[in-house]
């Protein structure tokens, strides 16, 4: 979208060159872990943005270019055994694809030490007075210059803070809690320039760095979240569930109808995952960085208008504190008598020289978890226990089918059932196998499993396939990737544009009923995402070409006119001497 439909191919030191080397290398540091303070400060995101977007920062000591290929390639993963198995592990296929797609750096900490190079080179330019001025004056003409110019200046004093950008190697959903680089970067450029622009964005290509630099006025910094990204969460939720539910299916109504052995065996292990996200996402919710909406905000501001929830809130706080103090009591107690039973056991069996080194090294691990922070307790003792637990109930689930241990009178009876005490085995049922609903039961559970699968599936190739020559090493590679992108968005467009219509009408309606309910809501009707097209939609600002006739330039030449943009559309025409006119920047009727 960044060049125009028909525009097959541009040196790779064209500007499409080096804008889609700043998105590879955001892709690359999405994979990385932040020092824990940066993400909280907006200079942060300023100062990724020079470093991605900027061309115009003269670095220090800048070195030749280093081009390598970042990332490699993983394996794949095992199948089920028979139906209903299978389809309580259809998610599978779909996490091998998205464990695939997910390319990681042959050299993790070599590519970390790299980017931070990066960062840091902008960093001491910005903190050079004499280059910082050199880059300030290059976009002082630009409507935003001020802001601009206070913008680099804010960044400029949390630069000396910014050491060690990225600390570690996360991946994609590989470190729990983690949030990239990538989404608020996108985002904030989408909604302050790309989506507006529409296709052939980069045509202008020092408005559109400058606006990418500038960004979205905001205080959000790097960690913020975006009810946007509720789809992605409900997406791989509805994948792990549906495959659930249709086995289920299944097994529930296979005779001897009810919830027996293979039908609670998923249950449990649905149930299980399920409870393990709702405790992960609270725990990220609780102790999260991130600045709390404002809509979320206004409304706690109103309720603490409230008598009665000002009593609840104080008695809660209350409460809590006082379980903390005993919970910390009971712990610390615990933990001195366990170590000095563990201290006098061993007593028995080791030297005292190595009783005393052993207690030292408790101690300090001791003082290591009383360091652990709430996430880091909840993972270590809840998440990653309930992990395991859940796994091996999986792993006894395909164990015990594989080798016939449901085989047995008490699994080939709904022991159960609500209600019941004893199993029943009925060895016509009669009454079920010819039930004109087995077919839908059958049908209806082998759909949803297997159909949920395989849009993931699908979805997850399109998308590598749709997204791949942005990594591709190889720029001539690369170039026929996009053509068959092209080819591939211009023969499927009327099918998301009905898609692309649904979530507009949706926005549409969601908006209207905020206001409704809500005058002061800060909901939005806007396109804030970046939607494909063929032709060039963005309709440019009237301009003025000096000192010649529209009729004395030639039709070839009308793009490359010098021009000179009016501030706003809504302004009344200048009035011009006979040799100036007022001309709207040339565009075909299929552009517009």
């Amino acid at each position: 979208m960044a060049i125009r439909y028909d525009e097959h191919f541009q040196d790779k030191a064209s500007d499409f060159g080096n804008i889609r080397d700043s998105f590879y290398i955001l892709m690359t540091m999405n994979q990385y872990t932040m020092n824990p303070w940066i993400p909280l400060k907006k200079e942060a995101e300023g100062l990724l943005r020079i470093a991605l977007f900027s061309k115009d920062l003269r670095l220090h000591k800048e070195s030749r270019r280093l081009q390598e290929s970042a990332y490699g390639y993983m394996g794949d993963n095992a199948t089920a055994h028979d139906l209903a198995l299978g389809l309580m592990l259809a998610w599978m296929p779909v996490l091998i694809l998205c464990s695939i797609v997910d390319r990681n750096p042959v050299a993790a900490d070599d590519i970390r030490r790299k980017l931070n190079k990066l960062v840091d080179k902008v960093r001491a330019s910005l903190m050079d007075d004499s280059i910082r001025e050199a880059f300030i004056n290059t976009f002082e003409d630009q409507p935003e210059g001020d802001a601009m110019k206070h913008w680099v200046t804010d960044i400029r004093k949390q630069c000396e803070n910014m050491e060690s950008f990225f600390v570690a190697f996360a991946g994609q959903g590989r470190v729990r809690y983690h949030y990239g680089v990538a989404h608020p970067i996108l985002s904030n450029i989408e909604s302050i320039y790309i989506a507006k622009h529409g296709r052939d964005w980069l045509r202008n290509e020092r408005e559109a760095r400058y606006n990418l630099v500038l960004g979205m006025p905001s205080d959000e910094g790097l960690l913020w979240f975006d009810f946007r990204e509720l789809w992605q969460i409900a997406s791989a939720v509805s994948i792990v569930g549906c495959t659930c539910l249709g086995a289920f299916i299944l097994s529930y109504f296979t005779p001897t109808v009810g919830l027996g052995c293979r039908s609670f065996g998923y249950t449990v292990f649905a149930s299980m995952s399920f409870g393990l996200l709702i405790c992960e996402g609270f725990v990220w919710w609780l102790v999260s960085n991130a600045r709390t909406p404002q809509g979320i905000a206004r409304i706690r501001t109103r309720l603490a208008s409230n008598t009665a929830y000002r009593g609840l809130e104080s008695r809660s706080i209350g409460f809590a504190n006082k379980v903390s103090i005993v919970v910390h009591k009971v712990l610390k107690s615990t933990g001195k008598h366990v170590l000095h039973g563990y201290l006098l056991l061993l007593s028995l069996f080791v030297k005292s020289d190595t009783l005393e080194s052993q207690k030292l090294r408790i101690e300090r691990m001791g003082k290591r978890w009383r360091e652990y922070s709430i996430q880091e307790w909840t993972d270590r003792c809840v998440l990653r226990p309930g992990e395991i637990i859940n796994t091996i109930w999986l792993i006894y689930i395909v164990l015990a089918q594989t080798f016939g241990a449901y085989e047995t009178c008490k699994c080939m009876s709904s022991v159960y059932e609500y209600g019941t005490e004893h199993g029943y085995m009925d060895f016509t049922q009669w009454a079920v196998t010819n039930s004109t609903w087995v077919k839908w039961y059958w049908t209806g559970g082998t759909v949803l499993a297997s159909g949920v699968m395989s849009i993931g599936m699908v979805y997850i190739v399109a998308e590598w396939c749709l997204q791949s020559h942005l990594s591709t090493e190889d720029y001539d590679d690369a170039w026929k990737g996009l053509r068959r992108t092209r080819h591939f968005r211009r023969f499927t467009y009327p099918y998301r544009w009905v898609i692309g219509a649904l979530i507009t009408g949706g926005k549409w309606l969601w908006y209207h009923l905020a206001k409704l309910f809500n005058p002061e809501t800060n909901a939005r009707s806007d396109q804030r995402s970046l939607v494909w097209t063929k032709d060039i939609t963005y309709r440019k600002t009237p301009t003025v070409v000096p000192l010649q006739h529209v009729g004395d330039v030639e039709p070839s030449r009308r793009e490359s006119a010098p021009l000179l943009q009016v501030p706003s559309i809504n302004e009344p025409p200048a009035t011009h001497s006979n040799n100036s006119t007022v001309n709207v920047s040339p565009r075909s009727s299929s552009e517009a």
